[in-house]
């Protein structure tokens, strides 16, 4: 996604979508959602994924990137 301002509300707003986006489609759903705009392509994916922990089930997702999807470079923020 690309920030098209730089009013703090707006950015705000922005990180709470995804977070919601998160909680109600999941990981996996959002991965297809993604791969609708960008075709796949060789080499490594670099995903980038704020506010993890508002998906459920991340923690297994996430081992099974690590130990399946050996093309992929995850990294994961969240809060408590």
């Amino acid at each position: 996604m690309r920030r098209t301002t730089s009013d703090p509300a707006t950015s705000f707003a922005l990180r709470l979508s995804v977070a919601l986006v998160f909680s109600l489609v999941g990981l996996e759903k959002l991965l297809r959602l993604w791969r609708e705009f960008e075709a796949e392509k060789d080499g490594p994916e670099f995903l980038f994924l704020d506010e993890i922990q508002s998906s459920k089930n991340w923690e297994t997702w996430l081992k099974h990137q690590v130990d399946f999807e050996r093309r992929r470079r995850i990294a994961v923020t969240g809060s408590a």
